[in-house]
Formats: C-alpha cells, structure tokens, sequence
C-alpha cells in the first residue's frame, strides 16, 4: 500500500483518512464546499473534523496547522479536514465509474489491527469526547481502503508512481473545475492539495476569512 497523503500520524498498515459520503447533504444545508456534483455540507465537516480530532489526540497532536495570528485551532482542524474530504469526494466519484470497491472484510481488518495498536477502549473514549461515533470512524476506513484502491489504478493507468499519480490526478479535476471551496473556510490548494487559510494578502481573496469552527455534531 501507498502512504497516504494525508496519514496521520499514527503506526499504522493501512492510511486511515476522512469521513465522507458519496452524497450531497439535504437541500439548503450550507455547504463548505461542492466536489464533483455533490455537496460537503457543514454538518459533514463537523464530523470529519471530530473525527480528525480523535485519531490526531490519540499522539496528543494538533488536528491541522494554524496558520498566523487571528486564526485558531478549531479552523485548522476543518481546513484539514475539508482538504481531505475534498480529496475523498473525488476518489468516491472515480471508484463509483471504474467499478472500484473495498469488501468488508478488509475494513474489519484494518479495524482490528489499529485498534490493536491503539487500544480499543482508548479510541473509543476520544470519539465519544469529540461527538462522533465509531460508525463514523469505520466509514473512515473504509475510504481509506477505498483511496489505496483508487491511487493504484491511477497508477497504473497513468504510468506513474500511485502517490505521483493520484496527486496529478487531483490537479487535473481542479483545474477542470470539479472543486469549489467556500472562501470562508480557505481556498484549495493545487499545490499541497490542502484548503490554506486566505488572508488580506492572498491574492485570490475574495471575501474575509472566518476562524471559527463549524458546530460540532451532536
């Protein structure tokens, strides 16, 4: 398997990534971002998010990186996360029209051997502190699964190392306009394939930015 982009930092066989569905939130649900014909609505993110913030806080680590004065912790962590699941959308789409799954046994699997390494009951408690359920946190698997599935078909179709072609790959949709970010949050970032903070000297600024979280599930 492939290093994920996005691992978190955790001694782990398998990357464990992001929270997404494969739809669209309910209509009117703000939406942090669109992605490839579907929407990743506010409440989404707030999950992702609290996931993030538990696999992050099994290694005491901050969930994202704040990025100068006025921003906070909580907006690094949904930037982190949105980034990712902007990401996650994409490998949804893709594996969707190229017949590309994960079987369940693999994700229990991944699930028993990080849970092995962690402690079951010690992941357990972080999820429950952070409003987010251990449903969540398997859906998270699951795409993790499914990104390594994605990156090596790329790879192979590409011709290309799967992390060098799953990264030109995203580049391709963004410039194809398959990612569109609420500029509250940030902007997305072809180069670090990441939503960046915008500031009053980004030029593509084109509103301010907010540093606050979204609203935690409930």
């Amino acid at each position: 398997m492939h290093p994920s982009r996005r691992l978190v930092p955790l001694v782990l066989g398998t990357a464990l990534i992001v929270l997404a569905t494969a739809c669209g939130g309910a209509a009117g649900e703000p939406a942090a971002a669109h992605v490839a014909g579907t929407e990743v609505t506010n409440a989404q993110l707030a999950v992702t998010a609290g996931v993030f913030e538990s696999l992050f806080g099994l290694q005491h680590a901050a969930c994202g990186q704040q990025d100068g004065a006025g921003d906070t912790a909580e907006a690094a962590c949904n930037r982190y996360s949105l980034g990712a699941m902007i990401q996650f959308r994409l490998v949804q789409d893709y594996a969707s029209k190229n017949g590309i799954t994960v079987s369940e046994d693999q994700v229990q699997k991944a699930i028993d051997g990080f849970e092995a390494q962690v402690g079951k009951d010690t992941l357990a408690a972080l999820l429950t502190t952070n409003n987010v359920t251990h449903d969540d946190f398997t859906q998270l698997v699951r795409l993790s699964l499914l990104e390594n599935e994605v990156a090596t078909h790329l790879g192979k179709v590409m011709k290309q190392t799967e992390a060098n072609a799953f990264s030109d790959w995203v580049r391709q949709q963004d410039q194809a306009g398959a990612i569109d970010v609420d500029p509250s949050f940030g902007r997305f970032d072809p180069s670090t394939l990441q939503v960046v903070r915008i500031t009053s000297t980004d030029p593509s600024a084109t509103t301010s930015p907010t540093t606050g979280p979204v609203a935690s599930p409930s």
